[in-house]
């Protein structure tokens, strides 16, 4: 009997690392510049990035390494080009995020669920979906334990043969605890065919007017900036809640003196 999966809903088993199954249609967001919105809404198509762009110099840990084996003969491991992945987070707002995120003080927070952006990337692939489209939460370890995983076999093995795809993008889901204020939720395709070492982004089918729930604009825009990234927003066919970050907003506070 064939245990394809020809239904458009992603398997549980790409779902990775969620202990309670229900989280994975609670609320993630992602921090971008407004200009990029525009540009997925007019192009109605998403970007994941090769895993090795990322900064922090663990992230691809294991398949950045040169492996020995029993021979002492040094092999290296040819996924590493086949990895792309795009970072969220499930932490709501937080100052940092803004900074970083947003550079030129224009940026915007849009929300949707793990299951509808896995959902998006799922269809939009062919007949090896199952093995190459995943979204995981990513679990944070001191410096030490993650060094120790690279020499222990077994953790090696699994994640280099795995022919699920599960082992290998499951160590994209961990990173050291300095960055663990993050909370990341990763979305990652690990592509099923070889692509030229210049492919560095990959671009997949994707509408955002349907993908996001709520739009939100940078805490430091003006007003008149505020208005017009609405109008701008409407006129390009979102529906969805916009609104502006009050995080910045001073509050109406009212001290007592009796």
């Amino acid at each position: 009997m064939s245990t394809k999966n020809t239904t458009s809903r992603p398997p549980s088993n790409n779902f990775l690392n969620w202990d309670d199954q229900s989280k994975i249609d609670a609320p993630i967001y992602r921090f971008m510049p407004f200009a990029r919105l525009r540009e997925m809404a007019t192009g109605k198509k998403n970007c994941l990035v090769r895993t090795k762009l990322w900064d922090d110099p663990f992230e691809n840990f294991l398949f950045s390494a040169t492996a020995l084996d029993e021979h002492g003969n040094r092999i290296g491991f040819g996924m590493r080009d086949d990895l792309y992945g795009q970072c969220w987070t499930d932490a709501e707002e937080t100052d940092a995020m803004w900074r970083i995120y947003s550079h030129e003080k224009d940026g915007v927070r849009v929300r949707c669920t793990p299951r509808k952006l896995l959902s998006g990337l799922y269809k939009s692939e062919g007949k090896f979906r199952d093995i190459s489209c995943f979204i995981g939460k990513v679990s944070y370890h001191s410096e030490d334990a993650i060094r120790a995983s690279i020499t222990d076999p077994k953790f090696v093995n699994a994640a280099a043969f795995d022919t699920s795809g599960v082992n290998q993008c499951k160590t994209l889901l961990l990173k050291r605890l300095a960055f663990s204020h993050e909370s990341e939720v990763r979305l990652i395709y690990l592509s099923p065919n070889k692509r030229s070492s210049a492919e560095d982004r990959f671009f997949y089918p994707l509408d955002p007017l349907l993908l996001f729930d709520e739009i939100v604009l940078d805490p430091r825009l003006e007003d008149s900036a505020v208005a017009a990234h609405r109008a701008d927003l409407a006129t390009l066919g979102f529906n969805c809640t916009v609104r502006q970050s009050d995080l910045y907003r001073i509050p109406n506070l009212v001290a007592r003196l009796s």
